[in-house]
């Protein structure tokens, strides 16, 4: 790898979900919010143009907590709308293709008051795991964000930027 005689700083986040044989998801994470952190930073690198890929996967990402599961809140909560104003509330991000080093640009490291490369890989596992009557299916997944950079505080000032950008969108 391109940084073994460096000195290097990593950073990992995680998010892991359980999806059952009838398809209902469950959050392993318990209080943990990563799920937001990682759309946040998410949002913030596609409205930021920071990456220049080749080639990208593409979802739609929306502001605001995501209610996918819940049927009463993804048609409105009982208001009346409509499908053009619901996906209104949405846009195609491109994320960087899973297993492939991306730069993300320079950022301060303000302990060394000086800018790093910050890079990111995205990386999924996924394990089937058998219920206890042998047949049934659960499927875990993780979903794995890994920063790297030579800079000693690079990469939380991204990732702090990230949020806090992402806080000002939902304050809008």
């Amino acid at each position: 790898l391109f940084w073994h005689n460096r000195i290097t700083h990593e950073r990992f986040i995680r998010h892991s979900t359980m999806t059952n044989c009838y398809g209902g998801t469950t959050d392993l994470g318990g209080d943990s919010k990563n799920e937001l952190l990682i759309k946040a930073i998410q949002l913030y690198l596609d409205n930021h143009g920071l990456f220049q890929l080749k080639a990208a996967d593409l979802e739609l990402k929306s502001f605001g907590e995501d209610k996918r599961n819940n049927y009463y809140n993804y048609h409105g909560g009982g208001k009346s709308t409509t499908l053009s104003n619901t996906l209104s509330q949405y846009n195609v991000v491109k994320k960087p293709i899973k297993g492939r080093w991306a730069s993300l640009g320079m950022f301060e490291s303000t302990q060394e008051d000086k800018q790093y490369e910050v890079k990111l890989i995205v990386r999924e596992e996924e394990d089937d795991d058998k219920g206890s009557d042998g047949g049934s299916k659960n499927q875990r997944r993780e979903l794995i964000l890994q920063f790297y950079s030579e800079g000693k505080d690079s990469i939380d000032s991204f990732i702090n930027k990230a949020y806090s950008w992402y806080l000002d969108e939902l304050r809008k």
